[in-house]
């Protein structure tokens, strides 16, 4: 996904209102082509990732893990000083 959102705009969605904060560093640090999509909480986004019309999404880690639990969600990468034990490197 960064080598993509490197080269071409890549929708974002964001769940709730520091997730588009948090989006915004990661777009500013990895010099990222991303457009903001709001969605009000983290179940619609949810709905759209694991359905495929949203290629990526910053979420809080509550609602990620039922999904990566299930199966459904890989994480790609966790905003944390240390990795956190829920969601080991693969």
């Amino acid at each position: 996904m960064i080598v993509a959102a490197r080269k071409e705009e890549l929708a974002v969605g964001y769940s709730e209102g520091q997730t588009r904060l948090t989006g915004e560093l990661i777009r500013q640090a990895g010099n990222l082509k991303m457009v903001g999509v709001p969605y009000k909480g983290g179940a619609p986004i949810m709905v759209d990732i694991i359905g495929g019309h949203l290629p990526l999404g910053v979420t809080s880690v509550l609602t990620a893990l039922p999904h990566v639990q299930a199966g459904n969600l890989r994480v790609v990468s966790v905003v944390a000083d240390k990795r956190l034990p829920l969601f080991p490197r693969r």
